[in-house]
Formats: structure tokens, C-alpha cells, sequence
């Protein structure tokens, strides 16, 4: 029998709404080909879980969250260093103000400016 995690238990709910926005603004990389198609499993994922179909099997979405999102992180941050510094802040406040529930999504912008 697995063992509880109280961690886990307790962030499981930021960690997926965290999920879901970076799907939705993968698909919308996607669309302005952005991002390499290879990103299309992020976009699938958060339908998986905003939709819950079959089922969502949290310590799925605790390890692909802390093992499997580096990659898109080093890619985004490549995409919004290319950003013109004024527009980049803007983009920058506008995402802080859109998730200031998520403390630890609000550290990680804020290490953008």
C-alpha cells in the first residue's frame, strides 16, 4: 500500500490548476508554432485532467509535475528572454496578477524580470 503524503495531499489542487495553465498557454504556443509539436502531450495532459477523463490519478500528476516539466521551463524562459523588455514586463505583471494564488508560479516570473 502506498504511502500518504501530506505534501502532496495538501498542493495536490495549485499543482493541477498550475498544470492546466501551462496547457492552455502550450496550446496556444502550439498554434503560433512556437513550440515544437513534441509539446502537444502538455496540451492532451491538461484535457485529461480539466475534463477528469477516466479518472485522475494524482501521483501521476505528482511526478510528471516534478520530474517530466524542466524541459518546457528552460523553453519558455528561451521564448520570453526573446520578448521585447517592455512588452516581456507587461506579459510578466499581467501573468503575476493572473496567478497570485500560486506563490511558487509568482517566484518563478518574478525571477524573469
Amino acid at each position: 500500500m502506498a504511502q500518504k503524503n501530506p505534501e502532496k495531499e495538501k498542493n495536490m489542487g495549485e499543482f493541477i490548476e498550475c498544470v492546466q495553465g501551462i496547457g492552455e498557454a502550450s496550446k496556444y504556443l502550439l498554434e503560433g508554432k512556437l513550440l515544437d509539436s513534441y509539446y502537444r502531450k502538455i496540451v492532451n495532459f491538461r484535457n485529461q485532467i480539466t475534463h477528469e477523463y477516466f479518472g485522475i490519478d494524482l501521483d501521476i500528476v505528482w511526478e510528471i509535475i516534478h520530474t517530466k516539466l524542466d524541459d518546457l521551463e528552460q523553453v519558455i524562459i528561451e521564448l520570453i528572454n526573446k520578448i521585447e523588455p517592455n512588452l516581456k514586463q507587461e506579459l510578466i505583471d499581467a501573468f503575476i496578477e493572473d496567478n497570485k494564488y500560486l506563490d511558487f508560479v509568482v517566484e518563478k516570473l518574478k525571477d524573469l524580470k
